[in-house]
C-alpha cells in the first residue's frame, strides 16, 4: 500500500487516491443518469398498425396509428393501445433499471471515508512530534 517513510506524504497520497476514486465514481453516476435520460423503447400492437414509444421514466413520447387500425371496434382499439403502451413502458423501465443497477454497483466503489480512528492517530502523532 503506501510505503513512504514520511506519514504525511502517505496521508496526502491517500487523500489524492480518495479524491480520484470519488471523481471516477461520480463521473460514472452522471453517465448513468444521462443514459437513463436517453432510454427509449417501442411497443407495437394490432399487427403493427399501432406503435408507441416511451422514455426511461415510462412516459409516452410518441403514439402512431395506421389509419387501418380504425377498423377495430372501440374495445379492441383500446385493448390494443394498452398492449402497445405497456410493452413500450415495461421495456423502457427495464432498460432504465438495468442502467440504475450498474450505477448502484458503481456507487459501492466509493472509497471509505477517513474514520475517527485514523484522524485520532494522526492528531496524536502530530502532538508527539510537537513535544
Amino acid at each position: 500500500m503506501l510505503s513512504s517513510p514520511n506519514p504525511w506524504a502517505d496521508d496526502l497520497e491517500r487523500l489524492e487516491l480518495i479524491v480520484r476514486e470519488t471523481e471516477e465514481v461520480m463521473r460514472g453516476l452522471l453517465d448513468a443518469q444521462n443514459a437513463i435520460g436517453r432510454v427509449t423503447a417501442e411497443g407495437t400492437a394490432a399487427g403493427g398498425l399501432m406503435s408507441v414509444a416511451s422514455d426511461g421514466a415510462g412516459r409516452l413520447t410518441r403514439v402512431e396509428f395506421d389509419p387501418r387500425v380504425m377498423r377495430l371496434s372501440p374495445d379492441e382499439l383500446g385493448a390494443e393501445a394498452l398492449k402497445a403502451i405497456r410493452q413500450a413502458q415495461d421495456t423502457a423501465v427495464l432498460k432504465a433499471r438495468e442502467i440504475a443497477e450498474r450505477a448502484r454497483e458503481l456507487a459501492e466503489r466509493f472509497p471509505a471515508a477517513l474514520d475517527e480512528r485514523f484522524v485520532r492517530q494522526r492528531i496524536d502523532q502530530v502532538a508527539r512530534e510537537i513535544e
